[in-house]
């Protein structure tokens, strides 16, 4: 079931020589990169991952990473975001301890039928945290995914044109993984929720990050082969 210049807003870090500054080369910060890129079974979604301390979004990076013609399947992750976005603009709060990552697809179809990759992607979410963690996890439609009620994960996908087709689609993902609620504005924490409040103990965010990921692409597949489905998500409104 399915469930080069630095870009601009990025701040110090990490991996390939189109970037200029200063460089990480080891795993990373907190998620670990060259651990995620031996454990990740995929075979092409994450085999190209670009990894920043912060940024202003994650989807702003891979947007213009696109437009420089990086490949399908690559990631972006940041460790916080100074700048994350919802729908319509609207702020998204990213501390540290979040899973905040997009990812560059390029299917070859119309730009209506880019819209299921933000249903794919929430089905997906939801699928690996019910399997992962036991939690029940909802898909609020649009764009987020909630777990009793309050949001854990959002759902950001951008795309862009080329003629009559789309060029490439970002699906941005910002998921409250380790994260104490009170890391959240005062306003905000009666309404979000995060993995580690649901399970009252830390996720290895890097299994967490490859089993999505690798879940991800399986469904991808699917949608190029017209085959994607939601039978038996739970969905929410």
């Amino acid at each position: 079931m399915c469930a080069g210049p630095k870009p601009s807003g990025a701040k110090g870090l990490k991996i390939e020589s189109i970037y200029r500054g200063s460089y990480v080369t080891g795993e990373g910060k907190l998620i670990g990169l060259k651990k995620i890129k031996n454990e990740l079974q995929t075979d092409f979604v994450g085999r190209e991952i670009r990894y920043f301390t912060e940024v202003t979004s994650t989807n702003d990076v891979a947007k213009e990473l696109a437009i420089k013609g990086a490949k399908e399947g690559t990631i972006v992750i940041a460790e916080t975001q100074s700048r994350g976005r919802g729908r319509q603009g609207r702020k998204w709060v990213s501390p540290e301890g979040g899973i905040w990552f997009s990812l560059i697809l390029r299917p070859k179809v119309y730009p209506e039928d880019a819209l299921k990759l933000t249903l794919m992607t929430a089905a997906v979410v939801a699928k690996v945290v019910g399997d992962m963690f036991r939690l029940k996890a909802e898909i609020k439609l649009p764009n987020d995914i909630v777990i009793n009620g309050r949001k854990m994960c959002g759902i950001l996908a951008e795309t862009r044109t080329k003629g009559k087709m789309v060029d490439f689609v970002v699906i941005g993902v910002g998921i409250n993984a380790n994260i104490n609620l009170d890391s959240f504005p005062e306003h905000l924490r009666k309404s979000v929720t995060s993995l580690r409040e649901e399970l009252k103990e830390d996720i290895n965010r890097k299994r967490f990050l490859c089993s999505l990921l690798e879940e991800l692409e399986q469904c991808y597949e699917r949608v190029r082969m017209k085959q994607f489905s939601l039978q038996n998500t739970t969905s929410s409104s």
